[in-house]
């Protein structure tokens, strides 16, 4: 990432590209919402039911169990960060058509409002059986708000840095905290259901 990033800082070389009125045209409610629903209910049905989707979660679950499977871990990890990549791409064709066009600091630091979108939306960043696609509709929009807030609040660069940081911090503590309160749950569970000791 890092080194493709300073290969489109080469490319542009400081200078600022301008988008074509085509791609502005994009920059439209009729039809960001229409395609948001659709790739949300496509990128869904794909996670929820599709082989595909059982495979990816698996291997974020164990990839080693995968592989034991005789399932070609490696070919679906491609997959899957080729879908990934199609999505960004989506994602930066409205970016531009919003802004208008394209210059070195643009995307810079949007890496951290996903990892911030997926642990408030409870996603697990190592994938998963957890992984579902309900959970990022209620995490990303509240980086959104986050952000508009402080912007509108007229909290300085340096000082919104700082609360994403400190949110960022505290939403990976109570995961952690969640989901180790989940793994000790689970056994006494199993063992209060288990025939044997009702």
């Amino acid at each position: 990432m890092i080194a493709g990033r300073a290969a489109f800082v080469w490319y542009v070389s400081s200078r600022i590209i301008f988008a074509p009125m085509d791609i502005l045209a994009l920059n439209k409610l009729e039809y960001k919402i229409p395609i948001l629903a659709l790739l949300t209910i496509l990128i869904g049905y794909i996670l929820e039911y599709t082989p595909f989707g059982n495979y990816v979660k698996a291997i974020g679950e164990n990839e080693n169990a995968v592989k034991f499977m005789g399932i070609n871990v490696r070919r679906y990890k491609i997959w899957a960060y080729a879908l990934s990549g199609i999505m960004f791409g989506i994602a930066g064709i409205f970016l531009i058509a919003r802004s208008g066009g394209a210059s070195h600091t643009m995307g810079t630091g949007m890496e951290m409002q996903v990892m911030m979108a997926l642990f408030i939306g409870g996603v697990p960043v190592q994938g998963g059986t957890g992984t579902r696609i309900f959970k990022l509709l209620f995490g990303a929009p509240l980086i959104v708000l986050l952000e508009n807030g402080l912007v509108l609040s007229g909290t300085s660069g340096p000082m919104t840095q700082l609360v994403k940081g400190l949110a960022l911090l505290s939403i990976v503590y109570l995961s952690v905290r969640l989901n180790k309160v989940e793994r000790l749950r689970e056994p006494k569970e199993q063992l209060a259901s288990s025939p044997g000791l009702s």
